[in-house]
């Protein structure tokens, strides 16, 4: 199983709840071939049966704490009933009275319990709503672009084919979704009007602090930075190596078919083949550097060969 079908098969597995998802790992587990792959999934499997085990229990015991505060009002009707039930009927204008301002004193306290709400309400909604965290949901996704790009994660080409999408969750917070093939990031403004991201985008948990100031994607985008060259000027870059090295004449480069891949750590890797063989391997490392491999199984002993300065397609 390769990365993309273990991170489509989590990314499954999540979508999946209680005994649907169990059953689902089970399936997965026994048809696993790959070791590391089937002690993951049994990792899975023990915190998804520890859930539940911790779902009876406080089911339990809020069973038991509804079920004695049901006796204890049993017992209180039954040995201490309403003194206005026992009331003689003679005295029927004073239960009357009696009634009355006992309703309004109760309309008085619903009254003063819905304020005291309100308040306590409002005071929550203001402490949630510092400056960034009025945003609409478009500056929320730029805000999120804006650290992607600028971290050097992302480059501009792969936030243009994301898809990007909102939610506002239970808890009343913007969450933000970058979607490819799978869930490539998520992130969240939280109650202090700070950009968050989880590193667990499986449970949405862990999350941690990625900026604290509000800044459009616009104003972080750089022009021709190699860092953040799109795959038609990637793969323009990797022709022109190839070819002012002597390694490829123009024919040749007119017969290959040109891919780029960008892999797990976030390089952008450019192949230059025929249907049945590879002829070169390039790639532009963090530095905005042009490297090359002739090592395609390990992908191994990369060597630069332009330097970002040297970057020039015209």
């Amino acid at each position: 199983m390769n990365n993309n079908d273990y991170v489509n098969l989590l990314t499954t597995i999540a979508h999946e709840k209680g005994k649907d998802r169990k059953l689902l790992l089970k399936m997965e587990i026994a048809k696993a071939t790959d070791p590391l792959v089937k002690e993951q999934l049994q990792l899975l499997l023990e915190e998804q049966e520890s859930q539940e085990r911790r779902n009876k229990f406080i089911a339990g015991i809020f069973f038991a704490v509804l079920f004695v505060a049901f006796i204890l009002f049993f017992m209180k009707w039954i040995f201490y009933p309403n003194n206005e039930i026992k009331t003689n009927a003679a005295s029927s204008n004073t239960v009357s009275t009696v009634t009355s301002t006992t309703e309004g004193t109760s309309f008085s306290s619903e009254s003063n319990l819905a304020d005291k709400t309100t308040r306590k309400e409002n005071s929550k909604h203001n402490t949630m709503n510092p400056a960034s965290t009025n945003l609409s949901e478009t500056e929320a996704i730029d805000w999120a672009k804006s650290y992607l790009y600028g971290s050097g994660e992302f480059t501009q080409d792969t936030i243009d084919r994301l898809l990007w999408e909102t939610t506002i969750g239970e808890d009343n917070l913007i969450n933000i979704f970058a979607r490819g093939n799978v869930l490539a990031a998520w992130l969240r403004i939280n109650g202090n009007g700070e950009l968050q991201r989880t590193t667990d985008v499986i449970n949405g948990s862990n999350w941690q602090t990625v900026s604290v100031n509000y800044t459009p994607y616009t104003a972080t985008k750089k022009e021709t930075l190699t860092t953040n060259l799109s795959e038609s000027e990637a793969i323009e870059w990797g022709k022109k190596y190839l070819y002012e090295s002597g390694k490829l004449s123009q024919d040749d480069i007119s017969g290959l078919v040109f891919e780029t891949d960008l892999k797990e750590d976030n390089l952008l890797y450019i192949t230059a083949r025929t249907r049945f063989q590879l002829f070169a391997l390039l790639r532009i490392d963090k530095e905005g550097n042009l490297q090359e491999t002739t090592d395609f199984a390990y992908l191994s002993d990369w060597k630069t060969v332009r330097t970002a300065q040297d970057y020039d397609v015209n």
